[in-house]
């Protein structure tokens, strides 16, 4: 026994102890280096609006192919490359094939008239070749 009354020597895991009694004090505690900085997450917040946004005016630009024009897919594959937008084939199809759908169930029920869409789509043409003429 020390003059301390201090039993920390005696009985079994005295080794675990001093142990791990010096690792407490040699090790320092690491700074969380991993989180992003406030501007760095600001940036990646606008890229991934900016990119956000130019998802829904890709989507917005095909529906209007397909309720102005009633493109087919193929030639709205070319329309989008001859715009400059970077999309897949298969994303065309898909919001084309959705807008076609929308189209149909409200013919079906009434609620867009033929003839109605028809004048619509000849109007455009002539506003859009009085621009090209311009």
């Amino acid at each position: 026994m020390d003059m301390n009354n201090d039993y920390s020597h005696a009985g079994p895991g005295f080794k675990r102890r001093a142990k791990r009694e010096k690792l407490e004090r040699s090790a320092k505690p690491k700074p969380y280096l991993q989180k992003p900085e406030f501007e760095n997450r600001r940036v990646r917040q606008l890229e991934m609006s900016e990119g956000y946004n130019n998802a829904r005016g890709v989507k917005k630009r095909i529906r209007h192919l397909v309720l102005d024009h009633d493109m087919s897919y193929l030639d709205a594959c070319e329309t989008m490359k001859q715009q400059g937008y970077s999309i897949t084939g298969l994303t065309i199809s898909n919001i084309r094939t959705e807008m076609k759908e929308i189209l149909h169930m409200l013919l079906e029920l009434g609620l867009i008239d033929r003839d109605h869409l028809a004048r619509y789509r000849r109007q455009f043409m002539k506003k859009q070749a009085r621009a090209r003429d311009e």
